[in-house]
């Protein structure tokens, strides 16, 4: 199990399941993602990957992200670096070519396929904080993302829980903003009634 991160943290670590012991493997540093909180990462091809999330510093002023970051924990320490992916820069947001930023989301992994879907998520600007309720699928082998629509959203929300299973993913909890209420229900969304966004 891996940990990356938390407010002004930007360290990582295993916990080992078979030994019950923790094993730091990337120290704190500015470089890469940096601290963060509200962030998600998911395990493929034995590379840890990152996705968006909150920035925290004290000169930071929008701190949320839609960067994607990867670690190979099995590197040695001395080589061992976060690598750049991507964050839409130069995509306008609204655009169907790269999710816009968010913290507080859900992320799960579909193994088989090499797709992280991402689902909802905080947006905290200068005003007011509003919930994401768009849903995305990015390639992780293209490094290519595209916004998946359907008539069967959940509620928009954050701070949920979100598992692939089955070619659907399963939405639990959270909270919203509009109208103001907390979840308690489990939604199924069968990836087979989904369609694609026109590019």
């Amino acid at each position: 199990m891996y940990v990356h991160g938390g407010f002004h943290h930007s360290d990582m670590w295993a916990f080992h399941l078979e030994d019950l012991t923790w094993d730091r493997i990337h120290d704190s540093t500015d470089e890469g993602p940096g601290s963060r909180f509200g962030h998600t990462i998911v395990g493929y091809d034995n590379k840890i990957w990152l996705y968006g999330g909150n920035q925290w510093g004290e000169n930071i002023r929008d701190k949320a992200r839609s960067d994607v970051w990867f670690l190979d924990p099995n590197t040695e320490k001395a080589n061992r670096k976060w690598r750049f992916i991507g964050d839409g820069g130069g995509i306008k947001e609204g655009s169907s070519a790269w999710p816009p930023v968010r913290a507080h989301h859900a992320a799960a992994l579909d193994h088989m396929t090499a797709m992280m879907y991402v689902y909802g998520g905080l947006r905290c600007p200068d005003g007011p904080c509003s919930c994401r309720e768009d849903t995305w699928q990015y390639d992780l082998k293209r490094n290519k993302w595209r916004q998946l629509s359907t008539g069967n959203n959940p509620t928009s929300r954050y701070s949920h829980s979100m598992v692939f299973w089955n070619d659907a993913l399963y939405v639990f909890g959270g909270e919203s903003m509009v109208p103001y209420m907390y979840h308690n229900e489990i939604k199924s969304l069968p990836l087979a009634k989904w369609t694609q966004d026109e590019l």
